[in-house]
C-alpha cells in the first residue's frame, strides 16, 4: 500500500482475505501500515456456511476459512483477535416470500449462535508491545554428587566384549589350565 508505517488507525477487510494470492502478505502489510494499538475489522466467509458453498454469491469464489484458521492466520501476521460475529444466517435463495422471513433467519441464527453462518466479522488489535530488557542472572554453584554406583574391580571378567573374561569347560575347570 502507498502507506507510511503506522499511517491509520482502522483497517477494513472485505472480499479481500478470500481473493488474495497471498493472505499472509496482505495482513502483515495491514499490520504495516496501522498505528500501535489499531484495529482491523475483517468479513470474511464461513467454511461451513451456505454462501460460501454457491457459486451465485459474492463469497462463493476465492477461499472461506473457519474460526480456528483464521485466528490461526490472525496469530501468525502479529494480531490479537478481540471481538467475533457471525451474519447471514439466512440461506442464499432469492424468492420473495423467503427473503420477508430472512429477519427471522437472522434473529434465531444470532440467538443460537449456529455454526452455518455466511460469513465470520472479526476484529483484531495490533499489539506493539515495548522491549522488557534481559537481567543477568544470578549464578548459583551446585555441590558436586556423589557417584551412586561405583564399578568394582571385578566387573572387567565379566565384560561383554570378551576381553578378560575366561571361559569355563566343564566341571569348572578353566579351559586355558584344562589345555597344560
Amino acid at each position: 500500500m502507498p502507506l507510511t508505517d503506522a499511517a491509520v488507525d482502522r483497517v477494513l477487510l472485505v472480499h479481500a482475505l478470500e481473493n488474495s494470492t497471498d493472505p499472509v502478505g496482505l495482513l502483515r502489510e495491514a499490520w504495516r501500515v496501522l498505528a500501535g494499538g489499531g484495529r482491523l475489522l475483517a468479513v470474511v466467509p464461513n467454511r461451513r456456511g451456505l454462501w460460501a458453498r454457491m457459486d451465485t454469491t459474492p463469497f462463493g469464489h476465492g477461499w472461506p476459512y473457519s474460526r480456528s484458521q483464521l485466528t490461526h492466520l490472525l496469530r501468525e501476521t502479529w494480531f490479537t483477535p478481540t471481538g467475533w460475529g457471525e451474519a447471514l444466517y439466512v440461506p442464499p435463495i432469492s424468492r420473495g416470500w423467503f427473503l420477508r422471513s430472512a429477519v427471522a433467519w437472522e434473529r434465531a441464527g444470532s440467538t443460537i449462535s449456529a455454526p452455518f453462518a455466511g460469513v465470520h466479522i472479526v476484529e483484531a488489535t495490533k499489539q506493539v508491545y515495548r522491549a522488557i530488557p534481559a537481567r543477568r542472572e544470578r549464578r548459583r554453584f551446585v555441590r558436586a554428587l556423589q557417584p551412586v554406583l561405583v564399578p568394582s574391580p571385578g566387573a572387567a571378567a565379566l565384560s561383554p566384549f570378551g576381553e578378560g573374561r575366561e571361559e569355563l569347560g566343564s566341571g569348572g575347570i578353566n579351559a586355558a589350565t584344562a589345555r597344560r
